[in-house]
């Protein structure tokens, strides 16, 4: 559970094999098809943050086709931020009080820009009750219940809002229905029929408003999903409902072959296969976490990635089908090499579930050598003290490039003309295997140079396959 900035990090879900394409099952039980028309949208905090971008939502909302549809919601904003300073501010009474006054202002205008006068002041009533019990909650060591007001007002705001409009819907708290079962040492389980028994009865027609990043543990206790947890939230909602398509609604408009303010001509995709989105996710890439994935495994549920900015665009589609000349070249800043012992049995993506930052194992290495952010150097090698494993860091500071790899193996060889180009870019090292190429520089690649080497990277895609 979070209780402090440093802190955003306790839940640690079960990191599965992502597999290929055969453990997708074709066969429906009849839940699935009783349940084919539902829809599960995420919205993210950009798109909640202010009054103009609520009223978009519910905009979105009223123009989809399903005459109802499930939404789940994250805090406004930065609220979340907000809250965790709160809560470390606790210890300074002065700039406690500061922080809650402000925090709380706020977010009452926040309420009353939004809201019909009437709706306004019922959830402003609300609000002022779940600020009131802040101090109280944080010294009993109740931090959860702090940091679920962002969730819950973003719920109340959405469904009040929809009623104002005169639609039907409803304000429902993930945490009357979703359970996880948390062992010390070991990772977190949704406890998945509990759950489902306790969701199905609270759903009826019209729109159904979920909090996204709150849930309990067996005890009853309010926990968090970590970051990203409202994306995992939409995902385990869609897998519960046996829903047909989950929607993350986000602020860029697709998933692109590389960030298009580095790369200008970066492409959209209008689908992804699976398994690359997984492999990008867990490169860091911030449009999807690699635990979003975790609860569709296996499962007939379409996901799909979408702008709430530009929501006439079809976004693109996380599919289970191949496209072959798909890729991607992703990078990171300021990336510090650390090499563990061999034999070690804690692997990259396990440390970066449970520390909810990046950290990859560098392609070709077995596992041994692993690529983290230098500002979250420290907490990595605090963590690997913690579980006895051994471990070096490079004393330079690189930039890293990755390039994940299209699907059909015969594209997967570098050209002649992209091995022309490396050799002008001149990276130190250079990794590779079957799914992933790494490179690290000295220093930051200009938007030319990255741009050069994208364009060379995809110089064979065939325009039939992005948008």
């Amino acid at each position: 559970m979070i209780e402090s900035i440093q802190d955003l990090q306790e839940i640690n879900i079960n990191d599965y094999a992502v597999d290929e394409i055969c453990l997708f099952n074709n066969e429906k039980s009849i839940s699935e098809k009783r349940q084919k028309n539902i829809v599960v949208h995420k919205f993210g905090g950009s798109s909640l943050a202010t009054s103009e971008r609520l009223h978009a939502v519910a905009d979105t909302l009223v123009r989809q086709k399903e005459t109802s549809s499930i939404v789940v919601v994250s805090a406004p904003g930065d609220v979340t931020d907000f809250l965790l300073e709160l809560i470390d501010s606790v210890n300074d009474p002065i700039i406690f009080e500061r922080n809650l006054r402000e925090l709380s202002w706020n977010l009452s205008s926040l309420v009353n820009q939004t809201l019909q006068p009437a709706s306004a002041e019922k959830l402003t009533n609300k609000l002022n009750l779940w600020m009131s019990e802040v101090p109280f909650k944080i010294k009993a060591q109740m931090s959860n219940e702090v940091l679920a007001i962002g969730e819950l007002l973003s719920c109340h705001l959405l469904a009040n809002l929809l009623h104002d409009r005169g639609f039907k819907s409803k304000a429902i708290d993930a945490r009357d229905f979703l359970y996880l079962n948390v062992q010390v040492g070991q990772d977190a389980q949704v406890n998945w029929r509990r759950s489902e028994e306790l969701l199905k009865p609270l759903i009826s027609n019209g729109f159904q408003i979920i909090t996204g990043f709150i849930a309990r543990d067996q005890f009853g206790n309010s926990i968090n999903l970590g970051r990203n947890g409202s994306d995992f939230s939409a995902t385990i909602v869609g897998r519960l409902l046996n829903a047909s398509i989950v929607q993350i609604w986000t602020d860029v408009e697709a998933i692109f072959s590389a960030d298009p303010r580095k790369v200008p001509s970066a492409r959209a995709y209008r689908q992804v296969p699976w398994e690359l989105a997984v492999r990008l996710a867990e490169l860091g890439n911030p449009v999807l976490h690699p635990k979003t994935f975790i609860p569709l495994q296996g499962r007939s549920v379409e996901l799909v990635v979408r702008s709430s900015f530009e929501p006439e665009k079809t976004g693109s589609s996380i599919c289970r089908q191949y496209s072959p000349e798909v890729q991607f070249v992703t990078d990171l800043d300021e990336a510090k090499l650390v090499t563990v012992l061999p034999g070690n049995r804690i692997r990259a993506e396990q440390v970066a579930s449970a520390l909810q930052f990046i950290v990859y194992a560098v392609p070709g290495t077995n596992g041994e050598q692993w690529i983290v952010s230098e500002k979250n150097l420290g907490a990595l090698l605090h963590f690997l003290n913690s579980q006895n494993v051994s471990s070096t860091v490079a004393s330079e500071q690189f930039y890293s490039v990755a390039w994940v790899k299209p699907v059909i193996g015969h594209y997967r060889d570098l050209s002649q003309q992209v091995r022309d180009w490396l050799n002008c870019l001149r990276p130190l090292y250079s990794f590779n295997d079957d799914n992933i190429s790494l490179w690290l520089f000295p220093s930051r690649l200009t938007t030319a140079e990255l741009s050069g080497l994208h364009n060379r990277l995809l110089s064979r895609i065939s325009e039939s396959y992005v948008g």
